[in-house]
């Protein structure tokens, strides 16, 4: 009776989906969002449906493939895989946010780099296996947690 249990318990266990979510510490402002594109995401619906998950929050969201439009207040890199079985599912999603920092080059003006991390969100259903939770829409799997990164965010009132 007990080795049918551990068996069990072993295979449920292994049918496991995580999501992580680091949120954006209290107090942050932030009004205007930009997501570098990544063009490694071969899922051509991700994109517009993170675009519009993080506008429905409330923020102003653009799109950069080089350096992030000045005005923005941090910059939102992203990464994820789809799998199949039965269906395309998301197997795996990563958001991370940072400051938008501008240094201001010597001869160059303007440059921009990675300011400091600020929040991340991951979702990973790789070893889903059996678990019918893997399936339904992005959406639906990203929009809790992208809820939760930024729940401690203020909108300044001027954003």
């Amino acid at each position: 009776m007990k080795l049918p249990l551990a068996c069990t318990v072993i295979l449920l266990s292994s049918c496991s989906i995580t999501q992580k979510v680091e949120p954006i510490p209290a107090g942050t402002e932030i009004s205007h969002v930009a997501i570098k594109q990544n063009t490694s995401v071969l899922m051509e619906g991700l994109l517009p449906e993170l675009e519009r998950q993080i506008t429905s929050l409330g923020y102003r969201v653009s799109v950069y493939s080089q350096d992030p439009p000045e005005e923005a207040d941090c910059t939102a890199e992203y990464s994820a895989n789809w799998g199949w079985d039965l269906a395309m599912y998301l197997t795996f999603f990563r958001v991370d946010l940072y400051s938008n920092e501008v240094v201001i080059g010597a001869t160059s003006g303007a440059t921009y780099s990675r300011g400091a991390h600020l929040g991340s969100v991951e979702y990973n259903a790789m070893r889903g296996g059996a678990n019918m939770g893997k399936f339904g829409s992005t959406g639906s799997k990203i929009a809790p947690l992208l809820s939760e990164l930024f729940s401690k965010v203020t909108i300044p009132s001027d954003g």
